[in-house]
């Protein structure tokens, strides 16, 4: 029988050296950024500074309820709607081509195993693109195109539709690449192209897995329209009808009644 001494509680927390080491190292280090970068918080609690900051508050009571006053505020908030709305379709046009073109789910290419260096090159650009695209905040965009397009709403359109574009294409991208890409590449070396394996083979899911239902009551039908695809690596096997096969060819046959 193995026996062990139980040693007592230390009094005293044994990592309190290394915490104060590093809380130390971190004032040594803010303290200098903080000077640098004028970071005085304690003015905000200054007889003069809490004057104006009461002023201000003050200055939302009573709020002003004119007929004019609101018709601006419809106005412009109308606008900013419009603005956002643009702005957010611009950046769909534009995240929706950039995702097709950098993500490898549907290459052609990478079939093989290794992508050809011409389409990896143009991947690579369209996903520097994108980062650079998202990195941009859309105030920076928007000053940028004030001073080509001018003070107003463009301004802010194409802002919003640049950094959102970049937003969008690089989640997109990322979903597409993230989840099971046997459907697509299965499309893909069957001979379909890439937007039927988009639509197909990432778009969709079939409730069945990886695997394609069809039914119908013309077996010559079925055969000639599954005919083209009997290739590997696809694999086809005959059903018996289920259940829901009879209740979705029953509804097919009824008609609307109104």
């Amino acid at each position: 029988m193995n026996t062990a001494t139980l040693r007592p509680a230390p009094t005293r927390d044994p990592a309190w050296v290394s915490r104060v080491f590093w809380i130390g190292a971190a004032l040594v280090l803010l303290w200098p950024l903080g000077v640098a970068t004028e970071f005085k918080p304690w003015v905000l609690v200054e007889p003069k500074n809490l004057k104006v900051t009461a002023q201000f508050l003050g200055s939302f009571l009573p709020p002003a309820l004119d007929g004019e006053f609101l018709a601006l505020v419809a106005r412009d908030t109308w606008r900013t709607v419009a603005i956002a709305t643009a702005g957010m379709a611009l950046a769909l046009v534009l995240a929706i081509p950039l995702t097709l073109a950098s993500t490898r789910v549907l290459s052609v290419s990478a079939l093989s195993g290794r992508m050809a260096r011409g389409p990896w090159l143009v991947r690579q650009a369209v996903r520097w693109l994108l980062i650079v695209l998202r990195s941009i905040p859309e105030l920076v965009w928007a000053l940028v195109f004030v001073r080509v397009v001018g003070l107003g709403p463009t301004a802010g359109v194409l802002a919003i539709a640049l950094t959102y574009g970049g937003m969008l294409g690089k989640v997109y991208a990322e979903i597409l690449e993230s989840t099971d890409t046997r459907p697509a590449r299965a499309l893909l070396e069957a001979g379909s192209g890439r937007l039927v394996a988009l639509g197909y083979g990432r778009l969709i899911r079939s409730p069945f897995g990886l695997a394609l239902h069809v039914s119908g009551t013309d077996r010559k039908a079925l055969e000639a329209a599954v005919a083209p695809f009997r290739k590997p690596p696809l694999k086809w096997t005959e059903v018996e009808p289920t259940l829901e096969d009879v209740f979705i060819h029953l509804m097919s046959r009824q008609e609307d009644v109104w």
